[in-house]
């Protein structure tokens, strides 16, 4: 599966390492322990979120992924995406300016401390009306 999201982009010899969140970009089978009687095979759906337990020496062998319930699957290079990285391209899709609203904003950190030097950054957090920006645009994806 080719999708913008995926880690397609990197280099072929870049192995995800053991602790990394990832998300599968496909439907997988989960892994039945061999004490298991289980008699429908179960699946984990494309943007589920794991953790990588166990990776191979080279990208032609599987990854084990790890679920927050217990559960894994084996999934290869291409049927995964980093989560950070999967954030990164959904938050790039939208050109949206959420800046419009928000409703409080405050300067964290050494500026606001009076520590700041020349190489520090400038630390914001804020607050924005996630209920507004999500039905202006459910608005404009059901009604265009």
């Amino acid at each position: 599966m080719t999708d913008s999201r995926s880690i397609q982009k990197l280099s072929r010899n870049f192995v995800i390492p053991a602790g990394s969140q990832v998300v599968l970009t496909v439907s997988k089978p989960l892994e039945i322990p061999e004490t298991s009687t289980a008699d429908q095979q179960e699946f984990r759906k494309p943007g589920s979120v794991g953790v990588v337990l166990e990776c191979p020496p080279h990208n032609d062998l599987p990854y084990l992924i790890r679920f927050t319930d217990g559960s894994t699957v084996k999934a290869t290079f291409d049927e995964l995406a980093l989560r950070r990285q999967e954030i990164n391209s959904l938050l790039s899709d939208d050109d949206y300016d959420y800046s419009q609203h928000v409703i409080y904003r405050c300067q964290v950190g050494s500026v606001a401390f009076g520590l700041s030097t020349d190489d520090s950054d400038d630390d914001l957090r804020g607050i924005f009306n996630a209920l507004y920006v999500f039905v202006t645009q459910a608005f404009h994806l059901f009604f265009r």
